[in-house]
């Protein structure tokens, strides 16, 4: 997921496989907080209001699973993620 935050130089990316990365609730937190970054010139703000926007929204538990060939897909961990 890409969002355009300051013209065209600067592209937010935020990874498809990051946890909650689908969630439509990450999506819109994520776009709604770099539209708030359209005009900061310093990348390191920018940064973090995107990281605190996205941190601790989205599925409440991730679910590990292994990574066996003997026993594929099996869950082996819940990993609360808040």
């Amino acid at each position: 997921m890409a969002t355009a935050a300051k013209k065209h130089v600067t592209l937010f990316i935020r990874s498809r496989r990051a946890p909650g990365a689908g969630d439509p609730t990450v999506k819109a937190a994520f776009a709604a907080a770099a539209h708030k970054t359209v005009g900061i010139e310093s990348r390191m703000e920018r940064n973090a209001i995107i990281a605190s926007a996205c941190r601790g929204v989205g599925p409440g538990v991730i679910i590990k699973r292994s990574k066996s060939k003997a026993h594929p897909g099996k869950i082996i961990a819940k990993i609360p993620t808040r």
